[in-house]
Parts: C-alpha cells; sequence; structure tokens
C-alpha cells in the first residue's frame, strides 16, 4: 500500500495523470498529491484496514474511499468509490 502511485482521474472523455504518495498503516495513514516533484496538498488523516483506505482532506472538505485490489502476480489496483480515479502501481 505505503508507496508513490501512478493514477488517472477521467471527465469528459480525458484522462488526466497525476502522482499520488500514501504513508503509513492501519489508522495512521497520510498522503500527498505532486506538482512537479514537490508533494502538496497532504490529507490529514487515513486509515487502512482489511484493503479499504480512507483519505481525509479537510481543506477540501471531502474524502476519498477506495479498495486496493490485486490485477496481477505483481500490481495492485486501487478502485476508488467515485470511479473516476483510477491508481496503478507495479510491485518489483
Amino acid at each position: 500500500m505505503e508507496g508513490t502511485w501512478d493514477a488517472t482521474v477521467a471527465a469528459n472523455n480525458v484522462s488526466v495523470p497525476f502522482r499520488i504518495e500514501i504513508d503509513g498503516t492501519g489508522a495512521d495513514v497520510h498522503s500527498y498529491f505532486f506538482n512537479g516533484d514537490d508533494r502538496v496538498n497532504p490529507s490529514n488523516s487515513g486509515t487502512f484496514q482489511n484493503a479499504s483506505l480512507v483519505l481525509n482532506f479537510d481543506s477540501y472538505a471531502t474524502k476519498l474511499e477506495a479498495t486496493l485490489k490485486r490485477t496481477t502476480a505483481a500490481s495492485f489496483l486501487l478502485q476508488f468509490l467515485a470511479r473516476i480515479l483510477r491508481f496503478a502501481r507495479a510491485i518489483v
């Protein structure tokens, strides 16, 4: 779960790539978005339990909720409930 994930957000048939970094486990999970190489827009808190991720962003008055799923023997997918964000990271 921890690490930097390549992601896309889809809107109006356009996919826009971005990166998100996720750190921590259990009831102490935090994340950051990126602007180039700079970490920005940190989550205020988050949890990861039973393959479910919740990231709270007080600055946006919202939260992201996702489920971690194995897609192949070497990769995982975070499927967000809004179904407009797709996060994928290869495990090496």
